[in-house]
C-alpha cells in the first residue's frame, strides 16, 4: 500500500506538470491573439473548363489585438491512395492557384482592396504577402493579410481565387471533389454557409451531392437547391471546431458543355459511388457513436468512482473517530507512547520529530523526572519569551526505559549528533538553556542534515496501527481502470474513423482515468484507514482528550481540572498543538487564586514552558527547517486561416 500511495502521487504529480507545460509546449507561440469566426461564407463556381471560381469572406471576432489574418490555401496534397473514387485519390487533387486577390471590410461600407507585396512587417496595413508552398507533401499558398485590429473588434476579410484542374469529367457526368475547410482552421466557426454553383447547361435536379464532415451530425446539414440559379447550398448551424474539416463531391451532367483537363473515358460508377458514400455516411454515425460512447464510458467512471466512495464510506463509518463526535474524557491516557498517540490524531503524523512531539517528549520527561527544568527570569530577552528554560540530565534515572524517539530528543538537545545511542553519562554534568539550544540548531549545518534523514527513516508507520485497504478493492478497482482504458481505446482507435487528434483523445482519456483512479486508491487509502481493533479504546481516550481540552473554557464549571494533573495534561495539549490556549486557561485559575506571574513561572515551570508552546514549535521549524505539524478529410484543397 505504501508504494501504490507513492506511484499514485508520484503520478497526479507528474499529470500536474504536462498540464503546466504541456499548452507551452504545443502552442509555443503564447502571445497568439484570441479570436473566433462569427461566420465563413463560401460561394463556388464550376467552370466548364474544369476549373472553379471561388469567393469567400471570414468574419473574425477578436478579444485581443493582432497583427493581421493568416489563409492557407491548399489545392493539392501526396497520397498513396490508388486512382479510385475514394475521398483521397489523385484525381481529385488540382494543378494550382491563380487570379488572388485580397479585400478586407473593418466597418460597414468599408471595402478595401489589399494590394500584394513582397514583404511587410507587423504595424503595416493594406498589403498581404503570399508565400508559396511547393514541396512532396502539398503545394499551395501561404498568405498574410497585414491590418492591425484592436481588441473587442471585428473584421471582415475576403479573399477570391480560381482553383485548376478541379473537375473530373467522364463520358456522362462530371464530378468535383473538393475540401472546403481544410484542419488547418484553428478556431472554431460559429456559422458556415456554401453556395456551389454548376456550370451552364447542366442542372440541379440531375446532380448529386454528398457533404461530408464531423461537425455535425449528417441529418443536421441544412440543404437548399435553386433551379433558377442552378445553386446548391449547404448550411451549418452547429458551431464548427478547430481542425475540422468540411468536403463536398458533386456529380452533375456533362451535357456536352464541360471540357476538363482530367478527362475518364468510361461511365460515372454510381455503384461505386453509392458503395463510398454509405460507407462515409456510416463513418459520420460512427464518429458520433464514438462520442457518445465516450460519455458513456464517462458516466460509468463516475458512478463507479461515487460507488466505491460510498461503500467504502458505509463500511469504515463505525470505524471512524472524530475529535467533533467524541465524549469528553478527563483522565490521562497511558497505555502507549507519545509518538503512537501522535499518529492516532487526524493528521496521521508519522514524524518522530515533529515540533508538537519534541515540545511534547521534553515536557513528557520533565514530568517523568529524566529531565530537570529550572525556569528564572532574564530581562535581557526580547520578544515573548521572558525566561530562560534550563535542562539537565537527572543521574538517579534509568534511561535505558527511554523510547527511541525519546532517545533522540536528548541527544539533539545534549549533543551534536542525532542518535539512538546517546551516552547519558557523557552529559549529565550539562546543562542547556532551551531557547539558545535551538538557535544553535539552526547553525549546524550536520545536526539539521541528521534530522532530515531521521525523519525519512521512520520509526512507526500508518499500518502499524492502521487497517489498509482491502486487496480485493484495490484489484477491483484495477481491473475496473483497465477495461475503462481498453474500451476507450476500442472506441477511440477503432469505432471513430476520424484520423484527426486520435492521439490527443487518447492521451487525455488515459490520463483522465489513470489520475481519478489515482485520486480514488488515495481517497480509498484515507477512508480505510481506521484504527486497528486493539487501538480502538486508546483513539477514543485521546480523542475525548483532546475535545476536553479543546473546549475547557466553555465547560470548566462542569468538568473542572484536577491540578495535579496540570503537567500531564499540558503534555498531550502540547502534542495536539493546543498547549498555549490550555496553559492559558491554567494560568487565569492561579491568577485568580492569587498567583503572580513570577510565582507561576517558578512554581510550575512545565505550565511556562507550554505557554509559549507556539514560540518553541516556531523556534524548531526554522531550525530544522520542518514546515510544522499539527493536530489536526478528402479531395484537394482545404489549409486554414487564422491571425498572427
Amino acid at each position: 500500500m505504501k508504494h501504490t500511495k507513492r506511484i499514485c502521487t508520484s503520478f497526479i504529480v507528474l499529470v500536474f506538470l504536462i498540464i503546466l507545460f504541456l499548452p507551452s509546449l504545443v502552442f509555443a507561440d503564447s502571445s497568439s491573439p484570441s479570436y473566433f469566426i462569427s461566420d465563413y461564407y463560401v460561394d463556388a463556381y464550376i467552370n466548364q473548363d474544369g476549373s472553379m471560381h471561388i469567393d469567400e469572406r471570414f468574419t473574425y471576432i477578436f478579444s485581443s489585438a493582432a497583427n493581421g489574418l493568416t489563409r492557407d490555401l491548399r489545392y493539392y496534397y501526396q497520397t498513396k491512395k490508388d486512382d479510385t473514387m475514394e475521398p483521397e485519390s489523385p484525381r481529385y487533387q488540382a494543378s494550382g492557384i491563380k487570379n488572388l486577390t485580397v479585400f478586407v471590410s473593418k466597418s460597414i461600407g468599408d471595402h478595401q482592396r489589399y494590394k500584394k507585396v513582397d514583404s511587410a512587417n507587423n504595424g503595416d496595413s493594406g498589403v498581404y504577402t503570399v508565400e508559396d508552398v511547393n514541396t512532396n507533401k502539398e503545394k499551395g499558398y501561404n498568405i498574410k493579410v497585414y491590418s492591425p485590429v484592436t481588441s473587442s473588434s471585428s473584421q471582415t476579410v475576403s479573399y477570391s481565387y480560381d482553383i485548376e484542374d478541379v473537375a473530373v469529367q467522364y463520358n456522362d457526368m462530371s464530378e468535383v471533389y473538393y475540401n472546403f475547410i481544410g484542419s488547418g482552421i484553428e478556431e472554431e466557426i460559429k456559422y458556415f454557409q456554401l453556395e456551389i454553383h454548376l456550370p451552364d447547361g447542366s442542372t440541379v435536379s440531375e446532380s448529386k451531392y454528398f457533404p461530408h464532415t464531423y461537425a455535425t451530425k449528417q441529418e443536421n446539414i441544412s440543404t437548399k437547391t435553386y433551379e433558377s440559379s442552378n445553386c446548391i447550398t449547404l448550411s451549418v448551424n452547429d458551431e464548427i471546431s478547430p481542425h475540422t474539416p468540411f468536403d463536398v463531391r458533386i456529380v452533375f451532367p456533362n451535357n456536352n458543355v464541360m471540357d476538363c483537363t482530367k478527362k475518364y473515358d468510361t461511365n460515372y460508377d454510381f455503384t461505386t459511388l453509392d458503395k463510398i458514400e454509405n460507407k462515409m455516411s456510416k463513418g459520420n454515425n460512427r464518429y458520433y457513436l464514438h462520442i457518445n460512447i465516450n460519455i458513456v464510458i464517462a458516466i460509468v467512471a463516475v458512478v463507479l468512482f461515487v460507488i466505491f466512495i460510498v461503500y467504502s464510506s458505509i463500511r469504515t463509518k463505525k470505524y471512524k473517530f472524530s475529535v467533533k463526535k467524541a465524549d469528553y474524557y478527563r483522565d490521562i491516557p497511558n497505555k502507549l507512547n507519545l509518538l503512537e498517540y501522535q499518529l492516532l490524531l487526524p493528521a496521521k503524523n508519522t514524524d518522530a520529530l515533529s515540533s508538537n512531539l519534541i515540545i511534547a517528549t521534553i515536557l513528557d520527561l520533565v514530568n517523568k523526572k529524566a529531565l530537570n527544568m529550572e525556569t528564572s527570569s532574564n530581562p535581557k530577552r526580547k520578544g515573548k519569551i521572558k525566561y530562560d528554560y534550563n535542562l539537565s540530565l537527572i543521574k538517579d534515572y534509568d534511561y535505558t526505559t527511554l523510547q527511541p524517539y525519546e532517545v533522540q530528543v536528548l541527544s539533539m538537545l545534549f549533543s551534536d549528533n542525532l542518535t539512538f545511542r546517546f551516552d547519558v553519562n557523557q552529559y549529565l554534568d550539562k546543562t542547556i538553556e532551551l531557547n539558545d539550544r535551538f538557535k544553535e540548531i539552526s547553525k549546524n549545518r550536520k545536526l539539521i542534515n541528521q534530522i532530515t534523514t531521521a525523519r525519512r527513516n521512520k520509526l512507526i508507520t500508518v499500518k502499524d496501527m492502521y487497517k489498509q485497504i482491502p486487496n480485493k478493492t484495490i484489484k477491483f478497482a484495477f481491473v475496473t481502470m483497465i477495461i475503462l482504458i481498453l474500451l476507450l481505446a476500442i472506441n477511440v482507435l477503432f469505432i471513430n474513423p476520424s484520423s484527426n487528434d486520435k492521439f490527443a483523445e487518447m492521451f487525455i482519456g488515459v490520463m483522465a482515468i489513470l489520475l481519478s483512479s489515482c485520486v480514488l486508491i488515495s481517497i480509498l487509502n484515507d477512508k480505510y484507514k481506521a484504527v486497528k481493533d486493539e487501538y480502538n479504546e486508546d483513539a477514543k481516550e485521546l480523542y475525548g482528550l483532546f475535545k476536553y481540552l479543546k473546549d475547557y473554557s466553555l465547560i470548566k464549571d462542569r468538568y473542572p481540572l484536577e491540578v495535579k494533573l496540570w503537567n500531564e495534561y499540558l503534555v498531550f495539549a502540547s502534542l495536539f498543538g493546543i498547549a498555549e490556549k490550555v496553559s492559558k486557561e491554567f494560568k487565569e485559575e492561579l491568577i485568580n487564586k492569587g498567583y503572580t506571574d513570577d510565582q507561576i513561572y517558578l512554581t510550575y515551570p512545565v505550565l511556562c514552558m507550554s505557554s509559549y508552546s507556539h514560540s518553541f514549535t516556531s523556534s524548531i521549524n526554522s531550525s530544522t527547517g520542518y514546515s510544522g505539524s499539527g493536530s489536526g478529410g478528402g479531395g484537394g484543397g482545404g489549409g486554414g486561416a487564422g491571425a498572427f
